[in-house]
């Protein structure tokens, strides 16, 4: 078979795109979507999962934007809550799952989630607020007049007030409201077109860390699994950082809900290797293969194997740092004046990108490990530059730094 002819300028015809999926060309193309466990998951009909975790970078935001490609009964929802939030009772009295505070804090989550694919029905034209449907149609201020976040904050003052009030019976009523809201839902989905995935995404911005957001994000953990197996209309998915889950998975007792509700966005090399592929040939009208053929079309190594596994192992397997990675080793390529990228430009862009990343990790770990940021920045390179015994020998200087010492957790 011919080899195909590319352009002699073929790497300055290739957009490989944006780090981050809110900017991405996957936005509009969706012929660069790769498909993975976590994608065959979230598109089937016959699964029970709502939370897809992953690290930064690997992938949820893109899912979320395939998702409502594919399904045009979808509802988006980023919440800004987290951060304004504030438990009335002392953060202990929320811990245990069992107990009231928390499921009173779980039903007003299942009840607004309710709410807003009700509103989705009625701005469709599907539903009128019928007055067959009593509970509805008294909640109906709740429902078209706020949005996700306004509810939250209607729906958890209700509840807030009646426990600093100790109102037994209003906390009591409020979680009987849900059920019957529940019900209500229920009996009115009678066809496909009410059926709605739900995508709660971006938790990012408005997330502080605080117990406050874990005890909150919990709760709504809690109340899309509730509503998964309680509806057969609405499927919630929640889009978590792992380090987030892993917070969550510590505190929670009675996290075995949750868990076998979980699916994590774990990307394999072949995977990675097509998703740049996938990018390097858009602009050509005869594209060579994926695969690992395509590969070689753009990068200049008699094994490709090897500048495939220099970019992955610098990686750490996410797909946002290997379109950034790439990216970075185009510009040096055509900066040099190469036709293809070399391993010298790999090189050049693996410190430009290793600075970069240093920062990021320290950042989406700071809430768990909160002076993981000074760790790595003091043995970072220590494990090509030293020996074990040397870094032995570092880490007890470590110790009396002053720097070190003031996070005490480290020395202890």
């Amino acid at each position: 078979m011919n080899k195909i002819q590319l352009p002699r300028d073929a790497l300055q015809r290739v957009q490989v795109g944006k780090a981050f999926a809110e900017y991405d060309i996957i936005r509009d193309d969706p012929e660069l979507f790769v498909r993975t466990p976590a994608t065959l998951s979230s598109m089937s009909t016959g699964h029970y999962n709502c939370f897809f975790v992953g690290r930064r970078g690997a992938g949820k935001t893109a899912l979320t934007y395939e998702i409502q490609r594919r399904n045009k009964r979808t509802i988006h929802i980023t919440p800004q809550i987290f951060d304004l939030l504030q438990l009335p009772l002392e953060y202990e009295e929320f811990v245990d799952t069992k107990q009231r505070p928390f499921k009173s804090l779980m039903h007003s989550m299942e009840r607004a989630l309710l709410d807003e694919v009700i509103k989705e029905w009625h701005h469709r034209g599907l539903f009128n607020f019928d007055r067959r449907y009593e509970f509805i149609k008294r909640e109906r201020g709740l429902i078209v007049d706020c949005d996700f976040d306004d509810r939250i904050l209607n729906l958890t003052d209700e509840i807030f007030e009646a426990y600093s009030k100790e109102n037994q019976k209003l906390c009591l009523r409020q979680i009987k409201r849900s059920k019957t809201l529940t019900s209500e839902v229920n009996d009115i989905a009678k066809d496909a077109n009410y059926e709605f995935v739900l995508l709660i995404d971006r938790l990012d911005e408005s997330w502080d860390g605080s117990n406050s957001a874990i005890i909150c994000l919990m709760a709504l953990m809690h109340a899309t699994v509730r509503l998964t197996a309680s509806t057969n209309c609405i499927k919630p998915y929640i889009f978590i950082r792992e380090n987030i889950y892993d917070r969550i998975r510590r505190l929670d007792n009675e996290f075995s809900r949750l868990e076998t509700s979980v699916v994590f966005l774990d990307w394999s090399k072949p995977k990675l290797v097509e998703l740049i592929e996938r990018r390097l040939v858009k602009p050509f009208n005869t594209k060579p293969k994926l695969g690992g053929d395509a590969w070689s079309y753009f990068f200049e190594d008699s094994n490709p194997d090897e500048s495939i596994s220099m970019v992955m192992n610098l990686c750490q397997h996410r797909p946002r740092d290997v379109v950034m990675l790439t990216s970075y080793a185009i510009d040096s390529a055509i900066n040099h004046g190469n036709d293809k990228i070399t391993i010298q430009d790999l090189n050049d862009a693996s410190k430009r990108y290793s600075t970069s990343r240093l920062k990021d990790l320290g950042d989406e770990y700071a809430e768990n490990y909160s002076n993981i940021s000074l760790i790595l920045e003091l043995f970072y390179g220590l494990g090509t530059d030293f020996t074990l015994n040397a870094i032995e020998d570092f880490i007890q200087k470590l110790l009396v730094n002053d720097s070190i010492r003031a996070g005490s957790h480290f020395v202890n």
